[in-house]
């Protein structure tokens, strides 16, 4: 008896587990030790390096960014950099900023 609601909780445990990013926190970690995270970026003039990233997910995507910080005069406050990862695989879909 035992045994059959270890599988029954194991198998409804990996039922609910069938992505590989789930948290904001997972996504930021992937994006922060990617390249997308450690490329040098160009900073406007008087533009100072905002230290706070910031993670949202759209549908099957984590989008982990850098804003552009204060100072900017980037059009459509474009990222300084950032990574879209697929929830499903954890792997970066794409890197997007101001790089040098």
């Amino acid at each position: 008896m035992i045994r059959k609601l270890v599988l029954a909780i194991s198998l409804l445990v990996a039922g609910c587990a069938t992505e590989a990013v789930r948290t904001p926190e997972q996504a930021k970690a992937i994006a922060l030790a990617s390249g997308c995270a450690t490329a040098e970026v160009a900073l406007d003039p008087d533009e100072t390096m905002p230290t706070e990233w910031l993670v949202a997910r759209k549908g099957d995507q984590w989008f982990v960014w850098l804003p552009p910080g204060p100072g900017s005069r980037a059009p459509h406050g474009h990222p300084l950099k950032g990574a879209g990862i697929n929830a499903k695989d954890g792997k970066i879909a794409y890197c997007d900023g101001r790089y040098k």
